[in-house]
């Protein structure tokens, strides 16, 4: 009964707070109501004076902190390039990685880095070998089962050498091919060379027969044209930065409200929840409610019922016992009438009147009292009161429908939640979540730093304008100072040298195919092998002033192989890019087979020990900052952490962006010995302490 306008217990909640909030409201309007006819405050209208509260407007008390809204910066930062232009062979580092004082980190390209590692590995065999060597004659060869041991890991020593000397062999003529094709390849850069040298001279000759102030005009106006050229692509590379950084922030902020979006939406349906169990118990208490009214008004009824048919049994005993008084008072009075008193003095009256009217007046009251209780059980007989039986039955059916109304409802909250609802906030929390993933996602792409192929792209191209640009410079030098008389001798001087180199070229590759492998190693590395057999089968003779001189000798060429190898890691350092200290390699500008020069920005370390926290401060709270002034730093990438920090910078002159007034300030972050900061971008939760 009553389905149609019941509603669920959560419903039922939201409609007792919807009224209970325009009460609320009324209250404190009439509150400041009373209070507004003088002149106090909303505060001591409604509870005077706060204790302890200065009598500053709040505009001038000292806020208990200071929002500072800035960006995560690591000062310490080492930018790295190459000692000479050249094209990059391989990069061996990534973005993001822990790099060691004097870890290579990248190396040019060049066609005798084969050949000086295939000398160095030379070398540091023959050192290896010839230290083996002093060892084997030193050794004092007696017949003591340990030296014994030792001769014979001598000789699987010496049997190990030359099983690697046979594989140089092999080596050997590996090498030749890698030798053949650096000839062929010095025979094509001659070739270029020569035409680029004849290419050369074609212009100066053209120029020479134009007009010396169109040549002027044509070279400023390149000049003009790498200039601009060079802003475009500088101007380029600087907003993709900014524009990363911007994007940065935003994806920060993103992430920001979809956690808090998430929050919310968790909470509402956390709260639905705790709605429905909160309304099962109470429901489940108006039943138990219910069902006691319930048996109050049935008791209450029931005792009516039973107290009316006490009282019908009480006046039927009334009846009988008037009965029986009546009776009793005839007897007296039929016996005085029987046996009456006369008075003679009164005519034929009974002489004892009193007696009689005593007796006749005790017979009028029994037939009273008997009258009263036959009336009395006549109209219990009738039944209980209407009225008041209605009303107890009233009572009771009231209790029955409470009682009803509480198990529907606790019915139908055990049935569980509304689906409708409940799915809707499920949907929500979902929403929430994926948007949430997206952020995080488009915030880890941000922090993994630019895309290495845009930002290369964008460099080359300033590279290049730069490069152009110088060109151009040259060129309208040279035009402005007018035709230069010897620039042809010079240029056919270069022709003649291309021509020279070239033929070189061909002819050293000629020789190169006719000699073959080079036949010296082959037989020094053949002389070597007969060397260490010849020493294994002499391992048990003692050390004579022959092998005392070859020990001189062999130390001798030690020292020298070892100056070779010295001499080759500098001519191949100009080629590596070394790290110069510890640090994060925070952004890598090159890829493989990429043209630098000695300016080319190739790497940039950062030292993620030192941090700053680089930000604002609004107008209003910057007369309480000074340098000095303590901070507290939350860093998203330090989950659970507080940092401590102290202002060492503070700009005198405001920033009006968008309106508002802020000063920029910078704050230095205290980390514990050992403790970093991970180098990616990460939001930021800073205060000041005033």
């Amino acid at each position: 009964m009553f389905q149609g306008t019941r509603r669920s217990p959560f419903i039922r909640t939201l409609v007792k707070r919807a009224l209970i909030l325009p009460g609320v409201l009324l209250l404190i309007v009439g509150i400041l109501a009373c209070g507004g006819e003088g002149n106090d405050s909303p505060a001591e209208a409604i509870g005077g004076s706060v204790p302890g509260q200065s009598s500053e407007s709040p505009a001038s008390a000292t806020p208990a902190m200071i929002p500072v809204e800035g960006r995560l910066n690591f000062p310490l930062r080492t930018i790295l390039t190459f000692e000479r232009a050249g094209e990059v062979d391989e990069v061996l580092v990534s973005p993001g990685e822990t790099v060691t004082e004097g870890q290579v980190l990248a190396r040019l390209n060049s066609d005798h880095f084969p050949v000086l590692e295939e000398e160095i590995a030379r070398l540091r065999f023959q050192i290896a070998e010839a230290r083996n060597n002093i060892k084997l004659i030193n050794l004092d060869y007696s017949g003591e089962p340990l030296l014994v041991a030792q001769r014979e890991e001598s000789v699987a020593r010496l049997e190990l050498a030359n099983t690697q000397a046979r594989d140089l062999l092999d080596d050997i003529d590996q090498g030749y091919s890698d030798r053949l094709t650096a000839a062929r390849s010095e025979r094509d850069q001659a070739r270029i060379a020569l035409d680029t040298a004849t290419d050369a001279l074609s212009d100066v000759n053209r120029d020479l027969n134009a007009d010396h102030e169109q040549v002027v005009a044509a070279a400023e106006q390149a000049r003009a044209d790498a200039e601009l050229a060079l802003d475009l692509a500088r101007e380029r590379l600087e907003d993709y930065r900014k524009d990363l950084s911007d994007e940065a922030i935003r994806a920060g902020d993103q992430v920001t409200r979809a956690e808090l979006a998430l929050d919310q939406a968790v909470d509402r349906l956390e709260d639905y929840k705790e709605d429905i169990q909160q309304g099962i118990v109470r429901s489940s208490d108006q039943v138990t409610e219910a069902e006691l009214a319930l048996d109050l008004n049935r008791d209450a009824l029931q005792d009516f019922l039973d107290e009316h048919e006490r009282r019908v049994i009480r006046a039927r005993t009334m009846v009988g016992a008037a009965d029986e008084a009546l009776d009793a008072a005839k007897a007296p009075l039929t016996q005085f009438l029987r046996e009456p008193i006369r008075d003679t003095e009164v005519d034929g009256n009974p002489v004892d009147i009193a007696k009689l009217n005593s007796l006749q007046a005790a017979v009028d009251l029994a037939e009273a009292n008997l009258s009263k209780a036959e009336e009395d059980l006549s109209e219990l007989q009738e039944g209980p009161d209407v009225l008041r039986i209605q009303e107890l039955r009233s009572n009771v059916s009231v209790a029955e429908l409470n009682l009803s109304q509480a198990e529907d409802d606790l019915a139908e909250l055990e049935e569980g939640p509304d689906p409708v609802l409940l799915q809707e906030l499920e949907s929500n929390v979902t929403v929430a979540t994926l948007n949430l993933e997206r952020a995080r996602d488009a915030l880890a792409e941000l922090e993994e730093g630019p895309d290495i192929l845009v930002l290369n792209q964008l460099q080359s191209r300033v590279n290049l304008a730069e490069v152009n640009l110088e060109q151009a410079r040259k060129r309208l030098t040279e035009a402005q100072e007018g035709p230069d008389e010897l620039v042809v001798p010079r240029l056919e001087v270069n022709i003649t040298l291309a021509q020279r180199r070239l033929d070189l070229a061909e002819r050293e590759l000629e020789e190169l195919i006719e000699e073959g492998p080079n036949r010296d190693s082959v037989e020094l590395t053949e002389r070597q092998i007969d060397s260490r057999l010849v020493q294994m089968d002499e391992l048990f003779e003692g050390p004579d002033a022959v092998q005392r001189a070859q020990i001189a000798s062999m130390e001798a060429s030690i020292a020298r192989f070892l100056e070779r190898i010295g001499d080759i890691e500098e001519e191949m350092a100009e080629y590596s890019l070394v790290a110069p200290g510890d640090g994060i390699a925070f952004l890598v500008n090159v890829e493989e087979e990429d043209q630098v020069s000695k300016n080319s920005q190739v790497l940039e370390l950062l030292d993620p020990s030192e941090v700053t926290i680089n930000g604002f401060v609004d107008a209003s709270d910057i007369k309480h900052v000074s340098v000095g002034s303590q901070a507290r730093v939350t860093l998203e990438s330090l989950p659970g952490q507080e940092l401590a920090g102290a202002v060492t910078y503070l700009a005198e002159d405001p920033r009006t962006e968008r309106g508002v007034i802020s000063y920029e300030v910078v704050i230095q972050v205290r980390l514990e010995s050992g403790q970093q900061v991970p180098a990616r971008l990460s939001p930021v939760d800073a205060v000041l302490l005033p």
